[in-house]
């Protein structure tokens, strides 16, 4: 039972929110959405980090699981903080919001023109 909660809550919730932190980022800041070679090196890290915990089943394996979990953020930690906390350098033109009317409604609606 244990190793079943631990494939779904480290494994994939934590892949989860770390596959939305990295698209939150990435978008808000501008940038292309398009994982680097560290960025896939975290995610593989964090699966191994499930792997080793969920058939693992001493200590050692524990303590590695723990080790692959704490790379795989810090890792992700290093690539997405200083894009976080930096100035905002786009590189991808923003994109342009056009602005339509429902012919019934006195209520505009905005829809993106190119994502």
């Amino acid at each position: 039972m244990a190793a079943a909660l631990h494939a779904l809550t480290a494994g994939a919730m934590d892949t989860m929110i770390m596959a939305m932190m990295t698209r939150a980022t990435l978008g808000h800041a501008g940038r292309d959405l398009h994982a680097k070679a560290l960025t896939t090196q975290s995610y593989v890290l964090l699966t191994l980090a499930v792997a080793t915990r969920v058939c693992g089943d001493s200590e050692i394996a524990y303590l590695i699981a723990g080790g692959l979990y704490i790379a795989a953020f810090g890792i992700f930690s290093a690539v997405y903080g200083p894009i976080l906390v930096g100035k905002w350098h786009p590189i991808r033109a923003p994109s342009k919001i056009s602005q339509t009317a429902h012919p019934k409604s006195q209520w505009s609606v905005q829809t993106s023109a190119a994502i």
